[in-house]
């Protein structure tokens, strides 16, 4: 089992909290060719057989064991690597199994003596937690503090309080994303309708009819409208809270 980061905003980080979020779609970078830039291609990812297998016929690979982490892409090869595509991927989140920490905004206090009541803002570094010192950290998601807040790239290992277990990890293009797992991905629900995350978005409501365009407008607020029509290929990377004892 390996650990590695994980970003996430506020939004997020409090949908797997509050026990709403179990899945997070992530681009593929660099991201594979697809049939709208190649008209008359065809573009396709599968899981790339484990190392040292020998793979003789395309009807060996539902029976052949696969790869942990790569995928390989399939369908229009050619076309790919004379465009300069790489024919290989690999998912850089991690295999099942292994653990993310998550990584979100946050501040850190010590305490200058454990019995007083007195605060003090540090640097938030180990070396200045020294014996005797009893640390503290607030987390932007779910405090009302206001800063100064340390952003989530900045936040080192000792101070998450998040680690997720991934469970399964696939492939998709963005917009294929299903109703179901839009749900899995943590939008709010607002009484019979969803979440609008997209404040600016001239809606009356506010909300949206079904967790699909919820999550859509989430994406749009974390990676723009761009993104969203360009219907990116992502990581779908399923995952469970693990419970600290």
């Amino acid at each position: 089992m390996r650990e590695r980061p994980i970003l996430m905003s506020g939004p997020l980080v409090r949908a797997v909290l509050e026990g709403r979020k179990f899945q997070t779609r992530r681009p593929i970078t660099p991201q594979p060719p697809t049939p709208e830039r190649f008209r008359g291609s065809d573009f396709g990812l599968s899981r790339a057989v484990a190392d040292g297998v020998k793979m003789y016929s395309q009807n060996d690979w539902e029976r052949l064991p696969k790869h942990p982490t790569d995928w390989d892409l399939v369908g229009s090869v050619g076309v790919a690597k004379d465009a300069g595509f790489p024919l290989r991927y690999r998912c850089p989140h991690g295999q099942v199994g292994d653990r993310l920490w998550v990584r979100e905004a946050w501040q850190a206090y010590h305490q200058t003596c454990v019995e007083s009541d007195e605060w003090e803002v540090c640097e938030g570094a180990p070396s200045v937690l020294r014996e005797n010192y009893a640390p503290h950290i607030e987390y932007r998601a779910t405090s009302k503090s206001m800063g100064p807040w340390r952003p989530s790239i900045h936040m080192p290992r000792w101070a998450s309080r998040l680690s997720l277990v991934i469970t399964d990890v696939r492939v998709e293009r963005l917009q294929a994303i299903s109703e179901e797992d839009a749900r899995a991905e943590g939008v709010e629900r607002i009484g019979d309708r969803w979440r609008d995350y997209m404040p600016e978005r001239e809606a009356p409501t506010r909300t949206c009819a079904t967790a699909r365009e919820s999550f859509c407008s989430l994406w749009e607020s974390i990676y723009g409208t761009a993104s969203l029509a360009a219907n990116p290929w992502v990581w779908a990377i399923s995952f469970e809270r693990e419970v600290t004892p």
